[in-house]
């Protein structure tokens, strides 16, 4: 499940954001000014995935906050939202590190989208790094193999996407609906429902490690 700061004083807008989010399996977390929302973030800097910050807050301005979130993690999407629509403004949240802007009023589904977009390619950076190892099991990402203990296991490419999402984050439960989402994102869409088709189908296809892949039940999946 992806984990979101969205921080903007305007409560209302705060409360159709979060609901947003929440609507669409996000992990919500929300400040009504700068000063909260840097300590939400400082709190939580290692679990969030992407911060929606409005410009004109309180104690800490959202590009201030931006600007100490990007000289923090550089790798977290940072958003700027604002009714300032003028090219200073636009310039300032780019300068200091802000990754999209978005003017107010928008279209919540051209901000989904935004966002969605941002952790894609937070996510394609991420692919990067070609070659997983965990325990016997070893996933390159440019030959597109899987091996275990060195027999080669002939995975399929939604499969193989499945279990390179599992080696990312070893011990970490992924939801079902994170797993569809995550590997829908940049191609035919998986329905959440069979994602434990693939897993089996995992499980099965590795000479030796497939009981490392475990069922939390109603809840998702994980390597251990």
């Amino acid at each position: 499940m992806y984990k979101i700061l969205v921080a903007d004083d305007e409560k209302p807008m705060l409360t159709v954001l979060e609901g947003l989010f929440k609507k669409e399996g996000y992990s919500v977390l929300t400040a009504t000014d700068g000063k909260v929302a840097l300590k939400i973030y400082e709190d939580n800097k290692d679990k969030i995935d992407i911060c929606l910050f409005d410009v004109m807050m309180p104690y800490v301005d959202g590009i201030s906050l931006c600007k100490i979130v990007k000289e923090d993690n550089e790798n977290i999407p940072v958003i700027i939202m604002t009714a300032r629509d003028t090219e200073d403004c636009q310039l300032s949240g780019f300068d200091n590190g802000a990754d999209d802007y978005i003017a107010k009023p928008f279209s919540l589904k051209v901000l989904l989208k935004r966002v969605e977009r941002q952790l894609y390619l937070e996510q394609k950076r991420n692919s990067e790094v070609y070659e997983l190892i965990y325990k016997d099991i070893k996933l390159n990402t440019l030959s597109y193999t899987v091996y275990d203990k060195g027999i080669e296991a002939n995975l399929t490419p939604t499969e193989f996407k499945v279990l390179r999402l599992l080696m990312l984050t070893p011990g970490e439960v992924l939801t079902i609906e994170e797993l569809s989402k995550k590997i829908s994102i940049d191609g035919e869409y998986v329905p959440p429902r069979i994602i434990g088709n693939y897993i089996s189908n995992i499980r099965s296809k590795l000479a030796y490690s497939g009981s490392i892949i475990h069922n939390i039940r109603g809840v998702g999946y994980k390597i251990e």
